[in-house]
């Protein structure tokens, strides 16, 4: 039913107490879980499950070389660094150690900054970065030069930075500029003038990196006019958000019996945005703009302050957090950040707790879990229980149901995987995050067992559980398959149209295409299952070059080597002046 809420702008669709009475009186019911594996929808992100630090919450006592062990164990995507609202007073070359200490404020004491084995300076993160494998990302500060009048000043120390971290080896990384500061500026519009200004000369440094601006709201009118002001200088969007919302905006707490009933999980805060659906509408308004492809990143996610959730202990907390990080997945975001490594305040919702002599809190189970399926294809599945939901991503070697049982009883499933060979005489191994007496929480072996009479797998999910499935494939003797030959390309205002040949149909299965829009950006699926030679693209804009490639896919889903083509959709002006000429 529809509940309307005093603390909602719009109706929020909740499910009551009674009406999950009746989904969960039957215990005997197994919930029922389907998987087509061949359907494909799309690369998850290599880059999506990220770390936050906060630099001046972050002492070298710390990073003793455990956390980025883990970190690279796991397959972290990212990190944010240095940290949110500190960016507006970052200064790489003099950091003071403090959140609001700016060094470039004429009134500002050097003698109140702090030593530097209590903060993390830049090359302490790049190390973090190198030895954790993972991709860096780093903040610009560019409020400061606005505050005292030094924008030259700001936009040559962002340029320095950017040659600083380039000549040590991260080249090509993820940057942002400024922190919910589109205000401060006077108007989104100089923000973005701001913005254009900064990225523009960090981008002549180092033409391979990624730069994001920051709006928490992210309206239709706000992304407009932003774009409409950086000279298409901004590669994504960074949104910031938590559950049940982030800041003081004078809402009552969120509490956990709504959140075990609350699908999906929503910024209330924000028009009661859905996580899982909001990416999608900032991409389609960017590319109403004429700018396809933009990113979209949430890089600071996690709980808000204490008082605006209830009902919580630690173990669920972290439970919580890993239903929100797979509300990202599910929606298909680039990256995020969790809010953050360390809090200086409410230190069981950061991922180390401080007051625990390091000890990293229960999220970081579901983190590590999620952070696997980076790079693995996204394929169609679904549940039919309201409080038991996932996501199914697969590769050439294995499938992997995620599950989510957000109830407070064990339930029993049936999962039923099609579209792909299984080796069934192999047991899947089921990892699943569970809590503990001591509310810290653990990893457990889920048993998994293949029923033959039925042609699904069973097992029971333990209540507050998040669980990790992985069905091994059958093996497969196929060679990799051979590449498309003769690929072509043409283009005209409203589409783009490819054509290829191929030899070796005998071990074909599909065509997989991957386009690139930004040239720094990842290639993303665009289709599959594909048999005809032929595709023609009509999402297309204008004036936008498209890169593609066409692989052929064989039944044990190895891909050929990529043939890639170029194009730009011409303009109907442009086009029929070149029919003139």
């Amino acid at each position: 039913m529809i509940l309307k809420d005093k603390y909602f702008k719009k109706p929020l669709a909740l499910v009551t107490a009674l009406s999950l009475g009746l989904l969960s009186c039957n215990l005997s019911a197994a919930v029922e879980v389907s998987v087509t594996a061949d359907n494909e929808k799309w690369v998850i992100s290599d880059r999506l499950v990220g770390m936050h630090h906060l630099y001046t919450e972050d002492v070298d006592s710390v990073y003793n070389g455990s956390i980025a062990a883990w970190a690279s164990q796991v397959g972290i995507g990212t990190a944010r660094y240095p940290g949110g609202s500190v960016v507006k007073y970052w200064n790489w070359e003099n950091p003071t150690g403090i959140l609001a200490g700016d060094a470039w404020d004429p009134d500002w004491n050097q003698a109140k900054n702090e030593p530097a084995s209590q903060w993390m300076g830049l090359d302490e993160y790049i190390s973090f970065v190198n030895k954790s494998g993972i991709s860096g990302m780093f903040g610009v500060n560019s409020l400061s030069g606005h505050k005292f009048n030094r924008q030259k000043d700001s936009i040559d120390r962002a340029v320095r930075m950017v040659k600083y971290v380039l000549a040590k080896g991260q080249g090509g990384a993820i940057w942002y500029i400024g922190n919910e500061e589109e205000f401060q500026h006077g108007s989104v519009a100089e923000y973005a003038q701001t913005f254009k200004a900064h990225a523009q000369a960090m981008k002549a440094a180092d033409p391979n990196i990624l730069i994001f601006w920051n709006n928490n709201k992210a309206s239709i009118k706000h992304i407009t006019e932003f774009l409409a002001n950086d000279g298409g200088s901004a590669d994504g969007l960074e949104t910031h958000g938590k559950w049940p919302y982030g800041g003081k905006p004078g809402l009552p707490p969120g509490t956990f019996d709504e959140w075990s009933v609350e699908v999906p999980l929503l910024d209330r805060k924000n028009n009661a945005r859905a996580w899982r659906d909001a990416a999608n509408s900032y991409r389609d308004i960017a590319k109403s703009l004429g700018r396809p492809g933009l990113l979209i990143a949430n890089n600071e996610y996690g709980m808000g302050k204490r008082k605006n959730y209830e009902g919580f202990d630690q173990y669920s907390k972290g439970l919580l957090l890993t239903d929100m990080l797979q509300e990202f997945v599910l929606g298909n975001w680039f990256t995020t950040a969790f809010w953050s490594n360390i809090r200086g305040s409410s230190p069981e919702d950061a991922l180390i707790n401080h007051k625990q002599n390091y000890r990293m809190n229960p999220f970081h189970l579901g983190m590590g879990l999620l952070a696997n399926a980076q790079g693995t294809m996204m394929v169609e599945s679904s549940s039919d229980h309201l409080q038991v939901y996932g996501f199914t991503a697969k590769t050439a070697d294995e499938v992997t149901v995620y599950l989510l049982n957000k109830s407070q009883v064990a339930q029993p499933v049936n999962i039923a995987v099609a579209g792909v060979d299984l080796d069934i005489v192999n047991a899947p191994v089921a990892t699943t995050m569970v809590g503990t007496k001591d509310k810290w929480g653990k990893y457990v072996t889920t048993a998994i067992t293949y029923a033959k009479a039925s042609n699904k797998f069973t097992g029971t999910l333990p209540a507050l559980s998040y669980s990790q499935i992985k069905f091994p494939r059958a093996a497969s003797a196929l060679p990799t398959p051979k590449s498309v030959t003769n690929l072509s390309v043409s283009a005209d205002p409203e589409q783009v149209q490819l054509n290829w040949s191929h030899a070796g149909l005998n071990k074909f299965s599909e065509y997989r295409i991957y386009r690139q829009i930004n040239p720094n950006a990842p290639f993303e699926l665009l289709t599959s299952n594909l048999t005809a030679t032929t595709y023609t693209d009509m999402d297309v804009v204008v004036d936008i070059p498209y890169t593609y490639r066409v692989v052929v896919v064989n039944p044990a889903d190895h891909e050929s080597v990529a043939m890639e083509v170029s194009a730009t959709p011409i303009s109907s002006k442009l086009t029929t002046l070149l029919e003139r000429l």
